[in-house]
């Protein structure tokens, strides 16, 4: 026999052997963490701070429920440098009123300003035939780096 085959035969016999003395550690084990019961569990909502994350969300899903209140929400997200929240409160409303396009032009600059521009141009595509006036037209523009030529046909007041 050549060596190759002693080691090989060696290996194969150890590992049957770890296999044959692990095996039923590993199957204690596993029967002791089936054992546990759901109620030994705890619910991950109880935990006070998770509550109070859930009390944060439920009061920006409110504060948001109407046009108004979700650009004033998403203005102080963008003070405060939450640009993700922001875009996810305009994109909370839109839900609920997807014709708004002062909500729309602040979703795209938002998009924009977290360097998502092809979602920022996308929606700016939505507002075409749109009227909104230059200055938005202009804000939109710089903000989402589109070239005069490529914007929209939007309607000037």
């Amino acid at each position: 026999m050549n060596i190759r085959k002693i080691t090989l035969n060696r290996s194969a016999g150890s590992w049957r052997f770890c296999c044959a003395a692990l095996l039923p550690g590993l199957l204690l084990i596993s029967g002791n963490v089936a054992a546990q019961t759901a109620d030994d569990v705890a619910d991950p909502l109880d935990v006070p701070e998770v509550q109070a994350e859930l009390m944060l969300l439920d009061a920006e899903v409110v504060e948001s429920s109407t046009e108004q209140t979700a650009l004033q929400l998403a203005a102080r997200q963008i003070e405060s440098k939450d640009l993700s929240g922001a875009a996810t409160t305009l994109e909370r409303y839109l839900i609920t009123d997807p014709e708004s396009l002062v909500v729309r032009v602040e979703y795209a600059i938002t998009l924009c300003r977290l360097d998502d521009l092809q979602a920022g141009r996308f929606e700016v595509t939505k507002m075409a035939g749109s009227e909104i006036d230059q200055a938005t037209a202009d804000r939109v523009q710089a903000e989402c780096q589109i070239a005069a030529s490529d914007m929209p046909a939007l309607k000037n007041r």
